[in-house]
């Protein structure tokens, strides 16, 4: 029997948009850029919200079954440390069977070193007062800023490349976002506080 060839996924169809011949045709595409950068961020709060509230549902139906999934894992174990000895065979049984339900164990996790945020500074202190240098990581890193201010240096040391990437920016008025082209790459995305990539996978 012949396998009937998988599906292949359609290719999006790329809008295509005459270059302007005026200034005036090119500052009103500018304004259209403005205008659906307002309408992709109305689109996106508006499924922001969309999401809060089926969040706010689903946790209203989950949080009930949650609760009783509490209830009835404080039940068995009450059950089960009335009648561990049982169960465990006095200890020697590590994980009990409990038929085709499932198991369950009593253990205790591997000791971990836990130091609240607030202790940290006295902690490392403590550890450098008293000579205890091997408990204390030190991390060694490239400060790439301060390199972007002495690019002579920067370029001069082996395995650090300088790029300076060329770009095409359209900023709308009134607008704190904008949109960029990479002109190595010529891929364009909008640029705020998160870039997004708008470079159609056809393009």
């Amino acid at each position: 029997m012949a396998q009937t060839p998988a599906s292949k996924k359609p290719k999006k169809i790329v809008p295509r948009e005459p270059v302007p011949c005026t200034i005036r045709e090119f500052a009103d595409y500018e304004r259209d850029i403005g205008t659906l950068l307002t309408e992709i961020d109305t689109i996106r709060q508006a499924a922001e919200e969309a999401k809060k509230h089926v969040d706010v549902v689903a946790e209203l139906e989950i949080g009930p079954k949650k609760d009783r999934l509490i209830a009835l894992a404080k039940a068995m174990r009450t059950y089960a440390e009335t009648k561990r000895g049982e169960l465990t065979q006095d200890d020697t049984v590590k994980i009990v069977s409990v038929g085709d339900a499932g198991t369950i164990r009593w253990l205790t996790t591997p000791p971990s070193i836990v130091i609240k945020k607030d202790d940290l500074d006295d902690v490392i202190t403590y550890l450098i007062k008293h000579h205890r240098h091997r408990f204390v990581r030190r991390k060694i890193e490239v400060n790439k800023e301060a390199l972007g201010d002495h690019l002579d240096i920067a370029e001069a040391i082996p395995g650090i490349s300088v790029e300076r990437t060329p770009k095409f920016v359209i900023k709308p008025a009134g607008r704190d976002d904008r949109v960029e082209c990479n002109l190595d790459t010529n891929r364009w995305k909008i640029v705020e506080s998160s870039s997004e990539d708008i470079t159609p996978s056809a393009a």
